[in-house]
């Protein structure tokens, strides 16, 4: 029980330091409404995050005219994230982060030092996170779709009504949480069973062999990622490593929320 408590603690943390990133990226281009003379007698409203987007869309315009014969797909990847608007639409949201190309450093230095921090600090919540993903792949994938759905559709309920804007940004600063959690947990899946390779072979008979092996596959899983994430357009299909990263992502969260379900009901 007191595991549990301090695992409650600490995911509330974490989705408190989520939130309040999320708030100040969706407020950063706010301000009180803007009255300009447009001609004699006629005044229009505007706000600084519309004149952002629209000098977002108008460079995005002229860039194209530079490169857009050198890659004619690369306008559609390439689109910045406008945190104000697309935040109200979870699905456009990803869809466009994971068209990006993404800083390879910054992703392995996540996933390697992440990964690590929840096997010291928090082993078993991640070895029963791994089991539950392990017992089943499909249904790991399956709760973490019907997760994802449930809170993208509270996201846009929220955004939908001014009152509830503060919840969706929360929401939706709990689902990106959700994902990046998720993703280290698959990679302590792979890591777990690449460990159960080596171990097969030559078990490490001291404690610090132990720790060492492990350390060395968690590397090994999170340069491999790594790479899979820089796998470019095939043919029709979009940046199909980020769709690979974030399916082990998925994967992972799926084995979190199985995880959460299977202990309220031990408990009830």
């Amino acid at each position: 029980m007191k595991r549990n408590r301090s695992v409650l603690y600490l995911c509330s943390s974490f989705t408190f330091v989520a939130l309040s990133l999320a708030t100040l990226f969706c407020t950063a281009g706010s301000a009180e409404p803007e009255t300009k003379m447009i001609a004699p007698g006629t005044v229009a409203e505007t706000t600084r995050a519309d004149r952002a987007e629209a000098d977002s869309i108008s460079d995005r315009a002229k860039g194209r005219q530079g490169w857009a014969w050198a890659d004619p797909n690369a306008a559609n990847q390439e689109d910045p994230i406008i945190i104000s608007g697309e935040a109200r639409r979870p699905l456009i949201f990803f869809r466009k982060m994971a068209n990006q190309r993404w800083k390879i450093g910054g992703l392995f230095a996540y996933l390697f030092i992440v990964s690590a921090i929840l096997k010291i600090f928090l082993p078993r919540l991640t070895w029963l996170a791994t089991e539950r993903c392990k017992g089943n792949y499909f249904s790991s994938l399956s709760a973490a779709f019907i997760y994802s759905t449930a809170l993208t559709t509270l996201v846009r309920f929220s955004f939908a009504n001014e009152a509830l804007n503060a919840m969706g940004v929360f929401t939706f600063g709990l689902l990106q949480l959700s994902f990046a959690l998720g993703s280290c947990i698959g990679v302590n899946l792979f890591a777990q069973n690449l460990y159960g390779f080596f171990a097969s072979k030559k078990t490490p008979t001291s404690t610090t062999a132990r720790v060492i092996t492990y350390g060395v596959c968690l590397l090994v899983v999170g340069i491999v990622m790594t790479v899979i994430s820089m796998v470019p357009n095939l043919g029709l299909l979009p940046r199909i490593g980020n769709r690979m990263v974030m399916l082990v992502a998925a994967l992972g969260l799926g084995g979190l929320v199985n995880l959460a379900a299977g202990n309220q009901k031990s408990e009830t």
